[in-house]
């Protein structure tokens, strides 16, 4: 890894791939699925705002990072900014994982940089590793923090999470409730 850090100075954040999942709309789905995020209104007020700010096809193509292992350059402003931007992301949706933001606010703050400062490793920071992705269509207001673009109005919140609905009955008849 030092020799990788060493060889390439723009490089400001090597990152691993997940294990399991390689898209953050799968990962979202599994965390509620098991409970790591046990409200699935905030992730889906999320999934809203993301795809208002990067388009549907940004958001389904976003690639996946296992969080618990990076090493970053420090002093890479727009790196430090993607970290603030996950953390302020995640208190004003509600949400508990990182990793279910961090993706997109690394694409927010660094665009089609990302596969210029960015480096993704297939299974160690040992293993090799190669560009991360830029995000595939354009960005609106890039930049802006994620945590304040509006979330979906009500309207939209009903429609694009119609199945809750179902989820809630459930809970109100007693069932086991999946995530209201």
């Amino acid at each position: 890894m030092v020799r990788a850090v060493r060889a390439e100075p723009g490089v400001a954040l090597f990152l691993t791939r997940h294990p399991y999942r390689s898209r953050t709309t799968v990962e979202w789905r599994s965390t509620h699925a098991s409970q790591h995020e046990p409200r699935f209104a905030p992730l889906c007020r999320f999934e809203e705002a993301a795809t208002r700010k990067f388009g549907a096809e940004s958001v389904a193509a976003c690639p996946l990072y296992a969080m618990g292992q990076f090493l970053r350059r420090v002093g890479a402003p727009r790196v430090d900014a993607a970290f603030r931007e996950t953390y302020d992301s995640l208190r004003a949706y509600g949400l508990r994982r990182d990793q279910n933001v961090f993706p997109l606010a690394l694409w927010n703050q660094l665009g089609n940089d990302t596969s210029r400062r960015v480096r993704v490793c297939t299974g160690s920071m040992e293993s090799e590793c190669a560009a991360a992705p830029n995000p595939p269509g354009p960005i609106e207001s890039p930049g802006a923090s994620l945590a304040a673009t509006p979330g979906a109005s009500l309207d939209d919140y009903n429609a694009t999470c119609a199945h809750m609905r179902v989820q809630c009955r459930r809970k109100a008849n007693g069932l086991p409730r999946m995530g209201c």
